[in-house]
């Protein structure tokens, strides 16, 4: 307990509630009315301040939940796989009676007679391509035959996969080899049955290089390299990194922080989970540069509640990095400290939003803040400098130090730069992910020769292109692609 509160300024304790709160639900099974008034007086708080925690975060729970729990995703992807057939015999199997949808219970956790087995629905787990998935206990279980109920409680890791020196095997099912119209950049290493999760295997593929060879940049130096790599957002608003990193006053008085936003939870994305369980240090150094470009000397990784595993492998990762002096105090003598926390979330979708994230991270409900004037660079976490960037967005960074930035923007189009990694799920051959250049790839070429086609039997009647507030498009309408160009001039494109 005392080394999560560690983990935030004294001054703003309050962020520790929720680590506090998992630390308590993993130990105990359940947040009972004693854990909310410890917690509170813990960190000086008034109880509300945890009860209005436990009861706006899907993952904490208030009554004890079976032996074994069974967390079901019901969003697209599973839903279209069976996952509401699922339900029903994982229901039938334990004789468990749910409620109505509309019966207005505010419980989702249903519990057999015996107490052994409890079900509860959830949002998505971030592995739609493998669909239908649950996870029981903390283990994601994938491709689950619905009429397989005893196959679905066996203990199993899955899948194996090779570890070195004891580094964490991914959860998620794995390929060697990229499609040819694929230009692997950020997943260049991820699928390779060779590839662990260690730093000595990082290291040999020349891990921390650009790191070293940032740390002899000065920061205005890097600010501009991503400036004029073009390189956008990759967590869904595009916009400039560069830009955005440039609000930082090189003069900054107060604390500069870096979040890293791994709260991947939009339906049909599952990008981020593979750098996370499959190449954590990439991830580790593109934040470490971003960390020194801006001065940032603390920087938090906001992961996904349902991604306990990947938050293992991170802290692994973490504590292997400050061995090798990567982070932690004076990094490779540059006289530069910084350090590197991971807090997990705990279910709610609206913590993606980077301002409601920074209020989770807080200690509090993740409820959007009004911008202005909260622009998170200029009154971000504990109302200081802060810069929250994707995953993928972070990877980014490395490989740009690597290839210089005017390089990195040959890639992909004008205004729109580098490669993208884009997911394919539903009623596909092939669901998956995929590295693509920029604009280089058709949705034609994406759908029918990279994921294969359509599923014997199956026509395509529409495709969803981005999350859940992403217009549908149907296979047979016409659209305009609103295109950037170069000049920021917008363009429409018939298609």
């Amino acid at each position: 307990m005392d080394e999560a509160i560690a983990r935030y300024p004294h001054e703003h304790r309050r962020s520790a509630a929720m680590p506090l709160l998992h630390l308590w639900q993993e130990h105990f099974g359940f947040i009972s009315d004693n854990a909310v008034l410890w917690i509170a007086e813990k960190l000086g708080l008034q109880p509300i301040n945890i009860l209005e925690l436990v009861t706006f975060y899907p993952m904490f729970r208030e009554q004890p939940a079976g032996k074994t729990h069974i967390r079901l995703c019901r969003t697209l992807s599973c839903a279209m796989a069976g996952s509401f057939e699922l339900m029903e015999n994982l229901c039938t199997t334990f004789g468990i009676q749910r409620p109505l949808e509309d019966a207005g219970t505010h419980n989702p956790i249903s519990v057999s007679p015996d107490g052994n087995y409890s079900v509860e629905f959830v949002e998505c787990l971030a592995s739609c391509h493998t669909a239908p998935v649950c996870v029981v206990g903390e283990e994601l279980r994938e491709n689950v035959d619905a009429n397989s109920i005893a196959d679905l409680l066996k203990e199993r890791r899955s899948p194996d996969r090779p570890r070195g020196n004891g580094g964490l095997e991914t959860a998620a099912p794995w390929k060697s080899f990229p499609h040819p119209l694929e230009h692997r950049l950020i997943y260049k290493n991820i699928g390779h049955p060779d590839w662990t999760t260690d730093i000595d295997c990082y290291l040999r593929d020349g891990g921390y290089e650009q790191l070293k060879q940032a740390l002899t940049l000065s920061r205005e130096d890097i600010v501009n390299k991503v400036k004029n790599s073009g390189l956008r957002g990759r967590g869904g608003a595009g916009f400039s990194c560069g830009l955005k990193w440039s609000f930082i006053k090189p003069d900054e008085k107060r604390p500069v922080y870096l979040i890293c936003n791994a709260d991947e939870s939009e339906p049909g994305t599952f990008k981020d989970r593979y750098i996370i369980h499959e190449d954590p240090h990439q991830l580790l150094e593109g934040m470490l540069i971003s960390c020194y470009a801006l001065n940032a000397r603390t920087a938090y990784i906001y992961v996904r509640g349902e991604f306990h595993e990947g938050a293992k492998i991170l802290e692994r990762a973490i504590e292997e990095a400050r061995t090798h002096n990567f982070l932690g105090k004076n990094v490779l003598g540059s006289r530069f400290d910084v350090e590197v926390y991971v807090h997990r979330g705990a279910g709610a979708y609206i913590c993606g939003e980077e301002t409601g994230l920074i209020e989770s991270l807080e200690g509090k409900r993740g409820y959007p803040r009004i911008k202005p004037p909260y622009f998170p660079a200029v009154l971000g976490l504990y109302m200081c400098p802060t810069i929250v960037n994707n995953v993928e967005t972070l990877c980014a960074v490395k490989h740009i130090i690597a290839m210089g930035g005017t390089e990195y923007a040959r890639l992909g189009r004008p205004n729109n730069t580098g490669t993208r990694v884009v997911c394919v799920s539903g009623d596909v051959q092939r669901p998956g992910y995929f590295e693509i250049e920029v604009g280089a790839v058709t949705m034609g070429q994406l759908i029918y020769d990279m994921a294969g086609g359509l599923r014997p039997g199956r026509k395509l009647k529409a495709v969803i292109p981005g999350g859940s507030s992403a217009k549908v498009l149907r296979a047979d309408e016409r659209f305009k692609l609103r295109q950037r160009q170069t000049d920021d001039r917008a363009g429409d494109v018939d298609r």
